[in-house]
């Protein structure tokens, strides 16, 4: 089965318990809902999250939100090669 959606982490940011994640998002799925997710770093896997839900912007633009503990920084995100795979 191919991956449901796949995202280059540009940024994220912390909004109450929840970390939102920002980046190029690929995918044909209109909603993105609690899937299960793995994240590479560099080309490694660094962990596994499940993604709870998308960021509404009423723009084209889809950042996707957890409440899974992240072991990520911004400093991170930005200087190394950072993707959301969803499994």
């Amino acid at each position: 089965m191919a991956a449901i959606f796949k995202m280059k982490v540009q940024d994220l940011f912390h909004v109450g318990e929840k970390t939102v994640f920002a980046g190029l998002l690929e995918t044909h799925s209109k909603v993105i809902s609690n899937v299960p997710c793995v994240i590479q770093i560099d080309g490694k896997p660094a962990g596994e999250i499940c993604i709870s839900g998308e960021v509404h912007t009423g723009t084209s633009h889809r950042d996707l939100w957890t409440i899974s503990h992240v072991d990520l920084s911004g400093d991170v995100v930005r200087n190394h090669d950072v993707w959301l795979i969803s499994t």
